[in-house]
């Protein structure tokens, strides 16, 4: 997990994660939704560039991003999923569900720029199924089957540069 210098970028992966859960009320089914709302806060599409947010120099969510089966993946969030959540697997897809304990301390290391980017994310998209999500990502990249299987395992910062060029993945800090 990331840690950081001050207080107001020493947030996790985590830290983003129980947010947009709080913010989708307290769950989400399947992981690909999850998986998807959390690309869609550090990637946005806009005209002929694809954004990357930072805050404070590193990827907003915290996490790194490599095309997939399914688009974009973290495995950052896969580890979050997987030791720190509540998943319940007696149905298809899973729900996933906050702790029990310790969530508000992300909530107050969430600088308020995440917060609004991650509230903008969850007011546009978070009705959306995890398959209609994937929809979404895969227009923002043009990722089709054939990309797929070229980039498969590639970090999606080095896919976009390839595809679209390197003038075309704009970078913007919130920080700032």
């Amino acid at each position: 997990m990331f840690r950081f210098g001050s207080s107001s970028s020493r947030y996790s992966v985590y830290d983003v994660v129980i947010y947009l859960l709080k913010r989708l009320g307290g769950r989400v089914k399947g992981v690909k939704k999850l998986m998807k709302l959390v690309f869609l806060i550090q990637y946005e599409r806009k005209n002929e560039e694809i954004v990357k947010y930072l805050f404070k120099g590193k990827p907003i969510t915290r996490a790194e991003f490599y095309i997939w089966s399914y688009g974009p993946l973290s495995n950052e969030v896969y580890e979050v999923i997987d030791e720190r959540l509540r998943v319940d697997d007696s149905s298809v897809p899973v729900i996933i569900r906050m702790p029990v304990f310790g969530i508000s301390r992300s909530e107050k290391l969430l600088p308020e720029q995440v917060k609004k980017r991650i509230d903008l994310i969850v007011e546009k998209y978070g009705g959306l199924h995890g398959f209609e999500l994937e929809e979404v990502s895969l227009k923002l990249l043009e990722l089709d089957d054939y990309k797929k299987s070229e980039y498969m395992g590639s970090p999606i910062d080095d896919y976009i540069r390839d595809i679209f060029g390197k003038d075309k993945l704009r970078i913007v800090d919130l920080s700032k």
